[in-house]
Parts: C-alpha cells; sequence; structure tokens
C-alpha cells in the first residue's frame, strides 16, 4: 500500500533511498531515582557524554568540506562553546547529586535555561534556545547508548534518506560524509537553519512532515522535493519510474547550463532580468559562474543565526566580499529579517509580530550596526538596501533618519563609505501591495516576497501544519494582487522584482513573464532552467493566456489555465 506524506519542499530533484530514522534526544529522558552509590558512576557517565559530544563535534568540525562557508562552522563553534560552559557541567552535576540521573538532570536544566530565554527582552537572543536544544539532544543520545564513545551515523551501503524530528546543521554535516540522497524533516521549517543549509548544498528535502517519524527504518522511499511529497510503499514499477525522472531531470539539467551564459532574452526579443538569492556566501561563487545579473537579495540572517549578533568590522567583511564577488553587477542587501519562521515554533515571534523591519527599528542600535557596515562595505560595488515587511510609509522614512544619521558618524570618524545607496522596499503585506503608489515616492525600487505576501492575504500561517493546506500560491487573490502590484508600480515607474521562493518556480514563469514582470530574483541552482524557459517564451503569446488565468474562480481553474499557458 502506497503512502504519501506532504510537507515543503526545499531545493529541487529527486530522491530515492531506504529509510533511517535519525536517534531523536528526547527519547532517553526517563526519570529514576539513584542509590547513594550510584551518584558518582552517574556523574562520571554524564561528564564523559559531554566529553564525547565534544570530541564529535570537533571530528564534524575538522572533516567540514572545503566549499563548506565558514559561517556553517561558526555553528559548531556555538555548540563547542556551550558544552564547555557550566550551564552543561555544573548545573546538571549538581542535580545528579541531589539523586537525578544523568538524563533527567540535563531535562531540568534545559528546562531551566528555556525559562531563562523566554525571559530575556531582547527578541535577538531569544532565539538562541534553538542551540541549546540541539546541544541538549546531542548529549541525550550518547547518554541513551550502551557505548557513549559511538554516536556516529550508521547508514546502509545503499542511497539514505535520513527521517527525523529536525537537525541541527553538525547532524546535518556529520550524516553528509555518508551516503545520503535526501533528508524529511518532521518538525522543521523552511527557514530553519539546517533548510537554508540543505538548500545550498542542493541536497533534496522535504520538511514539515506529519507523521515522517512513523516510517520504517530501511523501507525504500521517494522523495519528490518539486511536488513537496514523500512517497513509501510504491510498486517497483512506480520507483522504476521515478528512476527515469531523476535520469531524465539530470540529463535535461546538464543540457540547460550548457546554454547558461546565453543572454536572458525572450523570442520576441524583451530582456528579462534574472538575479540571485543568496543565503549562504558559497551561494555567490554559483550565482556568478551561471552569470546572474547581480543579486536580488541577499539574506543577512545567516550572521546572526550563527552565534553571538555579528560586529560591525565582521558584517563590512562579509558584505565587502559579496560585493567584490559579484563586481559590476548589483548587491541587494536585506537588512535583518529575523522573527517567525526564523525559529522554533516554541519560541517563535509572531508572524504578525515584533520582527523584520519592526525589530530593527525598535533596536536602533542592533540597526545602525548593520546600516552602517552596509554604507561602508559599498565602497567595493554596487550595493542596495532592502527593507522586509514594510507596511507604511513611516517606516522607510524612519530607516532613511537612521542612514542619515548613520552617513554623519561614519564621515566624522573619517571612515570611508557611501552616504547615499538605492533603498527598495518588500512587498509581502496587504498594506504594502495596496499602498504601492503611496510608497512610490519614498524607494528607489520594489521587490515582491511572495512567501509572506500569501500567507498574510489568506490568513495562513505558512509554519502551522494544521491550516498549511491553505497556503495556496494559486489562489485567485494572489494571482489578482500580483497583477495589481505589478501594474500599480509600473504606473508609478518604479522598478519592481520578484525575490520569493514563486520567482524560481518554473511553473508560474511564464505567467509571471505574461503579468509583466521583468526581474526576477532565485536562488542560483534554478538559475539555468529559468534562463531556459524565458528563451523559449514568446511574450505576444503569453498575454493572450492570461485573461483564462485572471478570469479563474478556484485555484484549480487557476492551476490548469497556467498549465495550458506553460503548454504555449
Amino acid at each position: 500500500m502506497t503512502l504519501a506524506l506532504n510537507g515543503s519542499g526545499i531545493g529541487h530533484g529527486i530522491a530515492i533511498g531506504y529509510a533511517h530514522l535519525a536517534p531523536h534526544g528526547e527519547a532517553g529522558a526517563s526519570q529514576r531515582r539513584l542509590g547513594r552509590d550510584d551518584i558518582h558512576f552517574e556523574i562520571r557517565r554524564y561528564l564523559d557524554a559531554v566529553e564525547t559530544a565534544v570530541a564529535q563535534l570537533h571530528t564534524i568540525r575538522t572533516s567540514i568540506p572545503a566549499h563548506i562557508p565558514a559561517d556553517v562552522v561558526a555553528f559548531i563553534d556555538t555548540y563547542l562553546l556551550m558544552l564547555n560552559d557550566d550551564a552543561f557541567k555544573t548545573g546538571p552535576v549538581n542535580h545528579i547529586r541531589k539523586g537525578c540521573n544523568a538524563e533527567w538532570a540535563l531535562q531540568i536544566e534545559q528546562q531551566s535555561l528555556e525559562s531563562a530565554f523566554q525571559e530575556m527582552q531582547d527578541p535577538y537572543l531569544k532565539t538562541r534556545i534553538d542551540d541549546v536544544n540541539h546541544v541538549v539532544a546531542r548529549i541525550q543520545r550518547i547518554l541513551s547508548l550502551s557505548d557513549t564513545r559511538d554516536d556516529q551515523p550508521r547508514l546502509r551501503s545503499e542511497q539514505t534518506v535520513i527521517i527525523a524530528d529536525d537537525l541541527s546543521p553538525a547532524d546535518l554535516l556529520q550524516f553528509l560524509q555518508e551516503q545520503v540522497a535526501g533528508i524529511v524533516l518532521q518538525g522543521s521549517t523552511p527557514a530553519s537553519h539546517t533548510a537554508i543549509l540543505a538548500r545550498s548544498l542542493g541536497i533534496p528535502a522535504v520538511i514539515g512532515v506529519t507523521n515522517a517519524l512513523l516510517l520504517r527504518e530501511g523501507e525504500l522511499l521517494v522523495l519528490d522535493a518539486r511536488c513537496h511529497t514523500l512517497l513509501a510503499g510504491l510498486p517497483e514499477s512506480a520507483v522504476d519510474w521515478y528512476r527515469r525522472q531523476q535520469r531524465e531531470e539530470s540529463s535535461r539539467d546538464q543540457a540547460i547550463r550548457k546554454h547558461s551564459r546565453r543572454p536572458s532574452v525572450t523570442l520576441d526579443g524583451e530582456p528579462v532580468t534574472l538575479r540571485a538569492n543568496i543565503e549562504l556566501p558559497q551561494d555567490l561563487t554559483l550565482a556568478r559562474d551561471l552569470r546572474a545579473a547581480g543579486v536580488g537579495l541577499f539574506r543577512t540572517e545567516f550572521l546572526y543565526l550563527a552565534g553571538a549578533a555579528p560586529d560591525e568590522e565582521r558584517q563590512v567583511q562579509e558584505y565587502s566580499q559579496a560585493l567584490q564577488c559579484m563586481g559590476r553587477q548589483p548587491v541587494t542587501i536585506r537588512t535583518l529579517d529575523i522573527g517567525a519562521d526564523k525559529q522554533r515554533p516554541d519560541t517563535a515571534i509572531s508572524a504578525l509580530g515584533l520582527r523584520a523591519i519592526r525589530l530593527s527599528l525598535k533596536e536602533p542600535a542592533l540597526f545602525k550596526v548593520q546600516l552602517r557596515a552596509i554604507l561602508r562595505a559599498a565602497v567595493h560595488g554596487r550595493a542596495r538596501i532592502l527593507l522586509p515587511m514594510i507596511s507604511t510609509v513611516t517606516e522607510i522614512l524612519q530607516v532613511k533618519r537612521l542612514l542619515r544619521e548613520c552617513a554623519v558618524e561614519l564621515a566624522a570618524a573619517g571612515l570611508p563609505h557611501r552616504s547615499r545607496l538605492p533603498l527598495g522596499a518588500m512587498v509581502e503585506t496587504p498594506a504594502a501591495a495596496l499602498t504601492i503608489a503611496q510608497l512610490a515616492p519614498h524607494v528607489d525600487f520594489f521587490s515582491i516576497g511572495t512567501n509572506d505576501l500569501i500567507q498574510y492575504s489568506l490568513a495562513v500561517d505558512r509554519t502551522e501544519s494544521s491550516v498549511d493546506y491553505l497556503y495556496d500560491d494559486c489562489h485567485p487573490a494572489i494571482l489578482g494582487l500580483l497583477q495589481q502590484i505589478i501594474r500599480s508600480s509600473g504606473k508609478s515607474a518604479i522598478p519592481i522584482a520578484m525575490c520569493g521562493e514563486m520567482a524560481g518556480d518554473p511553473f508560474f514563469t511564464r505567467f509571471l513573464l505574461a503579468l509583466g514582470l521583468r526581474e526576477f530574483s532565485l536562488h542560483p541552482h534554478n538559475l539555468a532552467e529559468i534562463k531556459h524557459i524565458v528563451r523559449e517564451s514568446r511574450l505576444s503569446q503569453l498575454r493572450r493566456g492570461l485573461g483564462a488565468i485572471l478570469r479563474a474562480d478556484t485555484s484549480l481553474q487557476a492551476r490548469s489555465a497556467i498549465r495550458r499557458l506553460n503548454q504555449i
């Protein structure tokens, strides 16, 4: 009997392999009372587990491939610092001395740390509990084994699909030393540290898959990241079909990449700008090699999620390297977008809460460090600033005031910088979408963030599994709103791009071209395919199919109409 489980797809492609259920750290956290004679042994057992965790992380750190960015190494360094902190040594040992077993003592300490983090006023610091939980899970796994010196993955010799509730970046890097075909996460989100890393490494993954851990160890699975689906119990004929799809997709990708250096222009001569979304620094080289017309979205969250908030010099270095890598092409640096799906559900800032530009304006000291760094780095290339989650003109004016303050401070300190950079606003709230004309005089460009625009417009939290079926990119309201946004921007004579997931989805490319979108920003892995579609499209034909899509009453009708458009 075939079982199909759905989630959110990361990257693209098909993975076929045997299920390996990664051990879950909480499983060993049962309580038992110790006799007085057992306490010394239990303390030694716990401290040995901590030492083993340190040894494992050192091993992972030294075996990280050269192409993995330094910021990923920072995750490992963060875990090592935590393991050397008294919170993971003195605290649990004190609980053991009172008669608790090691597993329970560690869980008590974890709960205490979670409470302490929840009471912190700084929203950024609250997010660090995620790292604490990853470290706790690693120690708990070691404690649950009979031989605490062996917690390395033991996978089959064949291709493997890792199934887990969540993985830390360290766990993922550890598994990558084996034959991993794909990853399935039950409790993660598209913007988690591990999801970002998997996407940048090009590993097919499906995340947020309810009941994934109920799958059987060793059963053959098909993971289709394109359709966000995990399949188990398929007949051999169906598995063979997916294997053929894999081979055809690989051959097609190779053929498309051969033509990736050709101009991005339609059959009727209309140029289309294709820029890259950068999630980790290593994406820059791929974007440059594939002739991306610059960076349409440089995410800065990786700097903040890998440890303590970065200082100004660290940010200047990162932004300067990005600008130098892209040469004369523009690099659009989005200011900090921490919040909502950037965190664990139990510590998350609400999708409608203090996040993105709201958090930056509430913490001006933290924000000005980033703005100063961007202005300083801008001497090395064509930098642009993009503001996330804008909903009012007032927010833009506040940012402009802070930018002026930063320029004055840098001039007074004699530091090289650019005092004026192109400033853009993300269109990802209904308020921004409906007030393009009012926002336009205050910005130099717009960029549509479809991920948040869809969830806010449909009142659906895309990280909430009980309602995620309502998150529908073909909803007639969304398609009509996109048309209105692009038209309004055109009337205001302000350039507009799209940097959300829809921009990198080949299914929507021709529809967006028909709407009038002429600038896309997407993950570098998708650049060649989107360029291929652009070069095979004739706008005069696409516009004739637009009416049927926009007149659709249901998502199903709209999707069918887009499918017909793609066959032209």
